[in-house]
């Protein structure tokens, strides 16, 4: 019965160890076995991201380079566009001195303007009609008339000239011509100033007027003339006027058409200066597009290499445990192959320790060993699968249990182990035979921390 109920328990307990080893190492390379293939996936993955990640940095570099050329595009347009401002700034600050000049100039000849209009503001045409129905004039009337008609020679229609523009009847018949339609004659006085503002008045008309001027001394004057005709002497002061404005135009002239041509060269040059800055804007357009599309491109080159060492590192990893299980790997896979074979062999060889356990006890070694040997044989020859060597002490306890009770105080011998066996496995209190108080020290030792209390046969109860 003792044999039956260990059988029951132990074999049981076996094969249920061995069940769950051999569980444990399965699912173990199993997992191992996925971690290879997961592996192998990461280096294709790996590989495919390496071409993906060249793809990126070439793309990137590329769009490097563009940028790189852009900017200096942009940066040399600027510079050109520098310049033309800077041009453009002097140019307008020539223009404004040269403006300036031309305007103090004119400022010159204004109130000689107002004073020729002044004179013509006094008269009316009716002071022209007496002029004209004279016969004949007060002596020097008909010089200022005369110079009158140099004046406006080409610019009068009542006023004949010949094939060089010269007037052809200077007599007193001409200026009456001249003045044949007084209204019209006094109008043309007074835009004379806008005939000589267009430059259609020519040089020769104001010199002959001035040698006039010149040859009648100071009876060319408002005063001289006043004693003989109202309207000559008006007219007179007109002439004197006209002819010094015109001075003032003609010098002033070479300023104005310096200031004309510095104008247009401004209106150019800020002609210029707005296409340089329309082609910056543009390229500074253009490269804020590409500035974008470059910070896109590294964005997802960055994404793509952080994925890739991601990736890396989590192949690393995976690579340095496959190769440090890959040893454990193999043993695994005998030791699942072994625990396979042992619950084949474990009903044989727990019933060979339990036997053991159960009648050898009190034997000595030569005499186990040799029933050892029978039993073995027996079983063999009935057929029950043993292991090929089979061995009580190794299935009745461990190693580490073995090494435990050495360290106990138990003597590490075959005997003393396979004694230390046979009381731990067995259902019953075993009688010791202990000469040498060897297993006496072991007990209390290996009992000591379970509360073990020592008594004797006369200590009452």
């Amino acid at each position: 019965l003792e044999l039956i109920k260990l059988y029951t328990t132990m074999v049981g307990a076996k094969v249920d160890k061995l069940e769950d080893q051999k569980d444990r190492l399965t699912n173990g390379l199993q997992k191992l076995r996925k971690t290879q293939e997961d592996v192998a996936a990461l280096e294709e993955v790996l590989k495919e991201k390496a071409v993906v990640v060249a793809e990126k940095a070439l793309e990137a570099d590329v769009f490097a380079a563009k940028v790189g050329l852009e900017k200096a595009k942009v940066q040399s347009e600027s510079e050109n566009a520098a310049v033309e401002a800077a041009n453009c700034s002097k140019i307008a600050t020539d223009v404004g001195i040269q403006q300036r000049s031309c305007e103090e100039d004119l400022a010159k000849a204004i109130p000689l303007v107002q004073e020729a209009e002044k004179a013509l503001d006094v008269l009316d045409k009716k002071d022209f009609q007496e002029l004209k129905a004279l016969s004949k004039p007060p002596g020097g009337v008909d010089l200022v008339c005369e110079a009158a008609m140099h004046l406006q020679a080409g610019i009068d229609p009542n006023i004949d000239i010949d094939k060089k523009g010269n007037v052809k009847d200077t007599s007193w018949k001409g200026s009456q011509k001249m003045m044949n339609a007084p209204e019209k004659f006094l109008q043309n006085l007074k835009d004379y100033k806008e005939e000589i503002n267009k430059g259609n008045v020519p040089q020769a008309n104001v010199e002959k007027a001035r040698k006039i001027g010149e040859g009648m001394g100071d009876d060319f004057t408002q005063a001289g003339m006043m004693k003989k005709s109202g309207a000559a002497a008006g007219l007179c002061v007109f002439i004197i006027n006209i002819i010094m404005y015109y001075d003032v135009v003609t010098q002033v002239e070479p300023k104005r058409q310096a200031l004309r041509e510095a104008t247009e060269t401004l209106n150019n040059a800020n002609t210029k200066l707005a296409s340089v800055k329309a082609m910056v804007a543009a390229l500074e357009a253009q490269l804020a597009q590409l500035m974008r599309e470059f910070a896109k491109a590294m964005a997802e080159k960055k994404t793509v290499m952080d994925e890739a060492q991601k990736c890396k590192t989590k192949l690393e990893m995976a690579q340095r445990l496959v190769n440090a299980l890959s040893a454990n790997g193999i043993i695994w896979e005998q030791t699942v192959e072994r625990a396979g074979q042992e619950l084949v062999y474990i009903p044989g060889d727990t019933l060979i320790a339990c036997s053991y356990a159960s009648y050898v006890g009190v034997f000595t070694r030569q005499y186990r060993e040799q029933t050892l040997h029978s039993f073995v044989k027996y079983l063999t020859d009935k057929g029950v699968p043993l292991a090929p060597n089979p061995d009580p002490l190794g299935v009745l306890a461990t190693d580490a249990q073995m090494a435990s009770w050495s360290g106990q105080g138990l003597p590490s011998d075959r005997v003393s182990c396979e004694n230390g066996a046979l009381m731990t496995n067995s259902q019953r209190w075993c009688l010791i035979i202990d000469p040498q108080l060897q297993g006496i020290v072991w007990i209390k030792n290996k009992e000591a921390e379970n509360g073990l209390q020592i008594t004797r046969m006369g200590h009452s109860k």
